[in-house]
C-alpha cells in the first residue's frame, strides 16, 4: 500500500510538473507528503522522481498543448491546453509510470 502511495504521489506530481514546471511537481509531491527528489524536464516531456515512506517511485507526463480554431468574431478565450494523463485516470496513455 505504501508503494502505491508513492506511486500515487508520483503520477499527480508529474502531471503537475508538466503543466506548472518544478514548483507544480514540488507542491503536488508535498501535497502527497511526498518528497520531489528528481524533476527532469525535456520539451514538453516530464520525468519525476518522488520519495514517500522509505518508496521512491517515478512517473513520465507530457503536455499536450490542444489546437484550436478562432473563428471571425471570436475572442478567442476558449483556448486551452491538456495534459496527457496517467493510465490510472484513463485518459491519453502518453503518460507512464516507473517502478524502482
Amino acid at each position: 500500500a505504501r508503494s502505491a502511495a508513492a506511486q500515487a504521489a508520483a503520477d499527480a506530481s508529474a502531471l503537475a510538473g508538466a503543466e506548472d514546471g518544478r514548483p507544480g511537481a514540488e507542491r503536488v509531491a508535498a501535497a502527497n507528503g511526498s518528497v520531489l527528489t528528481g524533476f527532469v524536464q525535456d520539451g514538453l516531456d516530464v520525468e519525476v522522481t518522488v520519495t514517500r515512506s522509505g518508496h521512491t517511485a517515478v512517473a513520465r507526463a507530457r503536455w499536450q498543448p490542444r489546437s484550436y480554431t478562432v473563428e471571425p468574431g471570436s475572442t478567442g478565450s476558449s483556448i486551452s491546453s491538456t495534459i496527457l494523463v496517467t493510465r490510472s485516470l484513463g485518459g491519453w496513455a502518453q503518460s507512464s509510470s516507473l517502478r524502482r
